[in-house]
């Protein structure tokens, strides 16, 4: 349906209004004079301003398309929202399949803002059973959806925080496990990775009668894929770790050596040793303060390079 579209096209189909922010921005940058840009700015503790960041603003843009699909949505009926929030559902999948990622994301959050986020009552505050807050239907895979955007995205923890919001309402979401693994892995907690990516193997319709969304064949054969890289991030901090402590054994033997070749011999030389320490012993301690202080630095920034 969608194949052959473009962006442009795509977003002119829009069933939610663009939102207040939406237009001012676009306005603005219609009528500015030639070679001006609209930009958002955003004001600090001491009065300066500062740009936005990107993630700024598309935190921004989706809580003011929230705010406007739910005005929009207002009027109708628990069945009328339902089922736009399906049909929303389904259209942010043919976007998702289509590689435009960021749109994708922008329908599901709507179709989301249609659904009570598991909150036990319908969309309307009652507890019709019409409604049945939709859970399973609306709010996991929108939620699981969601998390599979932000890691084509290389968002990982925005990704960890949809899955952890999935895993809250089904602990037993095959997606939602898949996907947790993957945003764990990618963000080199590797333990964890193992951890979901196994627990999502093992689920399946008969062995957890309250399961959903199972890993599907596809997905089956890519985790021991991911499992596999999931071993080699291990080992490889693993090599890592080993190649910190051999570091910090080096310099701790120049110290024990140092401290070997100080001891006196005689109780004479021990109060002369006490009343004023050696310099080759001062130098040595000082020596190794440094090299461990040094590995220590590496460690640091060895650990924040593969968190990033």
């Amino acid at each position: 349906m969608l194949a052959g579209m473009s962006a442009e096209t795509l977003n002119g189909l829009d069933i939610v209004p663009r939102t207040p922010l939406d237009v001012l921005v676009q306005n603005m940058n219609a009528n500015a004079p030639s070679g001006m840009v609209c930009s958002v700015k955003r004001r600090c503790a001491d009065g300066s301003l500062i740009d936005v960041s990107a993630n700024q603003l598309s935190t921004l843009t989706t809580k003011s398309r929230v705010a406007t699909a739910a005005q929009a949505l207002k009027e109708l009926s628990p069945k009328e929202r339902t089922e736009w929030a399906i049909e929303n559902k389904d259209y942010a999948n043919e976007l998702y399949a289509n590689n435009l990622i960021t749109e994708a994301m922008e329908k599901y959050v709507e179709a989301l803002a249609a659904t009570d986020f598991g909150k036990g009552e319908n969309i309307h505050g009652d507890a019709s059973s019409e409604e049945e807050n939709n859970v399973d239907i609306l709010v996991i895979p929108i939620l699981s959806n969601l998390a599979a955007c932000c890691i084509q995205k290389k968002e990982f923890s925005k990704a960890l925080q949809f899955t952890d919001q999935a895993l809250k309402l089904r602990p037993n979401c095959g997606k939602a496990l898949m996907r947790r693994g993957m945003a764990h892995l990618y963000f080199g907690e590797f333990k964890k990775a193992a951890l979901d990516l196994n627990r999502a193997l093992e689920i399946t319709s008969d062995s957890h009668k309250d399961a959903v969304l199972v890993v599907n064949e596809a997905d089956r054969q890519r985790i021991p894929i991911l499992l596999h890289k999931v071993q080699q991030g291990i080992e490889s901090e693993a090599k890592a770790v080993a190649k910190q402590k051999r570091s910090l054994e080096k310099h701790f033997k120049p110290l024990a050596k140092a401290a070997g070749t100080a001891a006196p011999a005689t109780a004479a030389a021990a109060a002369s040793v006490s009343a004023a320490p050696a310099p080759s012993t001062i130098v040595a301690y000082y020596r190794w303060w440094l090299e461990l202080l040094r590995g220590l630095m590496e460690l640091i920034f060895y650990t924040r390079r593969k968190r990033e």
